[in-house]
């Protein structure tokens, strides 16, 4: 694999990790902040029937959340695969040190006797931090497998494709990484907090809302792909990587 990176090509790296950091730690925080969107109906052809679509729910920071696997896609194009996968790791180790920190102020013993205590603020962090721990094992083990699969997949198919249709590879792979995110993630945060019933709606409303999401996000990241590829940015493969963890 040929790489033609220089110290200055860093500085959109940094930005897309950075970002993509704070979109997993958003859509960690929100996980159980289901929000539900209105209903839609759609006129039937050659009928004067009416199909109602909707309600859909989803967790509040899936809103961002999808942004993490078009940034993967744009850093495993620009950067390769090696690059991409320690990508991954920042990812998981900043969920990580939240998730620790979290628990651990939590869980700190605080003096009774200031107004903070007296308005309820503690309840109010217990709530939304209570299970830092549960949701990080959660996010952890879904965005490891689910984005190294997608990194993966949008390489073979670069291959393939002799590098075009960068649009549909990413689509395609990001598809097929939120779906197993979604499995995943969600029987562990899920498991026990909702009903079976209502965990498959929501797991169904989140693919579909994450494949829409993917699909409009996908279009500007395949013109900033084409911009810096003008710039001399990129990289040609000469095989298929592979799915093992780097070496450290």
């Amino acid at each position: 694999m040929q790489t033609n990176i220089k110290p200055t090509d860093l500085r959109l790296l940094t930005f897309l990790a950075v970002f993509s950091s704070c979109c997993m730690l958003i859509a960690m925080i929100f996980a159980y902040k289901v929000i539900q969107t209105g209903t839609w109906s759609i006129h039937i052809p050659w009928t004067d029937g009416l199909m109602a679509i909707g309600p859909f729910h989803f967790p509040g920071g899936f809103i961002v959340f999808p942004m993490s696997y078009v940034l993967s896609d744009i850093v495993a194009e620009l950067y390769g695969p090696k690059m991409a996968r320690h990508f991954v790791w920042l990812l998981v180790f900043c969920m990580i040190f939240f998730s620790i920190i979290a628990f651990c102020i939590l869980h700190l013993p605080s003096p009774a006797h200031l107004d903070l205590n007296k308005a309820k603020m503690l309840p109010a962090y217990q709530a939304l931090f209570g299970k830092s721990l549960r949701l990080c094992v959660g996010f952890v083990c879904g965005l490891f497998i689910s984005l190294l699969i997608n990194i993966y997949i949008i390489n073979k198919w670069r291959i393939l494709v002799k590098g075009k249709y960068f649009w549909l590879r990413s689509v395609g792979s990001s598809t097929i990484g939120e779906g197993m995110f979604s499995v995943v993630c969600g029987f562990i945060i899920y498991t026990g907090v909702l009903s079976f019933g209502h965990y498959l709606i929501l797991t169904l409303d989140i693919w579909l809302f994450k494949l829409i999401y993917t699909a409009i996000a996908a279009y500007p990241a395949r013109i900033l792909v084409n911009l810096m590829k003008q710039k001399g940015y990129g990289v040609q493969y000469q095989h298929v990587p592979s799915l093992s963890i780097p070496q450290t």
